[in-house]
């Protein structure tokens, strides 16, 4: 699973420096912020660096920046080298707490993702705010909303900020992709124009036993099917009831 890079600030830049005492030129400075935040998808409504800053390498500072307007992260700065010929310098920077994605750019890649895995349409949300930080594990909790059914989506990064695979709690499939499943095997032990209706939603939560209920029809006789899913939503086994005498 790679829905695309989650658009953390981090890495180099290279910015001019100011005066005769190799300050840096923190206005620049904030213009490039400016330029970095819009490539990431973002909008960098204020953006305030702290004035005289000596340009030595180790030198650390931190600027704050305003994001759409709705929230202000902070963003250190590390002077890793300095060129005086050039009068230029080179940056790490990154988000003060820590590694974060975009959630405007991992509402939609996730949505199309997960959808595409589980077979039907989804809605990914991953927060209200413009940036949504990675946990000690390097996850992120988002809500999935599919149809009717609402579930919980934890989500896994890599050190690259890709997300790299993802599990529902509960889980969740879809019910088409589970009738389509069941077909070829029902009809194989039933009848040949056996039909599987796993009921009326287009997503079934899985239960705790992972036992879902079906019904095999074939013109007018209807049986009830019983269905075993993995936590991996794969189908274990499946079985029609003997019927009562």
């Amino acid at each position: 699973m790679r829905p695309g890079s989650s658009g953390v600030f981090a890495g180099s830049l290279v910015a001019a420096l100011a005066g005769c005492r190799a300050k840096v030129d923190t206005k620049g400075f904030e213009d490039l912020i400016r330029t970095r935040t819009t490539a990431m998808g973002l909008h960098a409504t204020k953006v305030a660096c702290p004035a005289d800053v000596e340009a030595k390498p180790g030198k650390v500072f931190t600027c704050q920046v305003e994001v759409d307007g709705k929230k202000t992260y902070a963003l250190d700065v590390t002077v890793t080298s300095v060129d005086k010929a050039s009068s230029k310098a080179n940056f790490d920077t990154g988000w003060h707490d820590g590694a974060a994605a975009v959630v405007a750019t991992l509402d939609s890649s996730l949505s199309a993702e997960l959808g595409k895995s589980l077979g039907g349409a989804v809605v990914v949300r991953c927060g209200d705010e413009p940036l949504r930080f990675l946990d000690a594990q390097r996850k992120i909790r988002c809500q999935l909303v599919a149809g009717d059914v609402t579930t919980s989506a934890t989500i896994d990064f890599d050190a690259a900020l890709n997300a790299t695979d993802w599990h529902l709690d509960p889980p969740l499939l879809a019910k088409a992709k589970l009738e389509n499943l069941l077909l070829p095997a029902v009809r194989e032990k039933t009848a040949p124009g056996v039909e599987i209706d796993c009921g009326p939603a287009a997503f079934l939560l899985r239960p705790a036993d992972g036992m879902l209920h079906c019904t095999a029809v074939d013109g007018e006789h209807r049986a009830k099917l019983e269905v075993e899913v993995d936590d991996k939503l794969a189908v274990k086994r499946w079985e029609i009831p003997a019927q009562p005498q």
